[in-house]
């Protein structure tokens, strides 16, 4: 009995190997894609409402900045005192008190210093 010719065997492939390395490629770049595609969308997505958000809350400070500016208003501070029972005037001119600007006020630290040190020294002293 004769054994069959292991030389006739086909050994090919059905495809060929640049072919599956092809696809496989196409494989991951459309998957790269889709992924890239998604994260955009989705940036995108919350772009668009902290854009919203910010309208909103700017449209909320111009609101509230109105309601300030209104409640400012000599005539509106005038019924808020009323409503609390203060009566509050204009400072006479003799009460009103002018600071020195902040190159003379080295100056006066001196001074505040030395009339405190005079002042700790005539307590000492009985």
């Amino acid at each position: 009995m004769m054994r069959k010719n292991r030389k006739h065997r086909v050994h090919g492939r059905i495809v060929s190997v640049h072919a599956v390395g092809l696809s496989v490629l196409v494989v991951f770049v459309l998957v790269g894609y889709l992924a890239m595609d998604n994260r955009c969308g989705a940036r995108g997505q919350l772009i668009k409402d902290l854009e919203r958000r910010y309208a909103s809350l700017e449209d909320e400070r111009i609101r509230e900045e109105a309601k300030w500016n209104a409640m400012k208003t000599p005539d509106a501070m005038g019924q808020h005192l009323l409503r609390h029972g203060l009566s509050m005037t204009y400072a006479r001119p003799d009460q009103i008190i002018r600071m020195p600007h902040s190159d003379s006020a080295v100056a006066l630290v001196a001074e505040y210093q030395e009339r405190e040190r005079s002042a700790r020294a005539s307590r000492r002293t009985p």
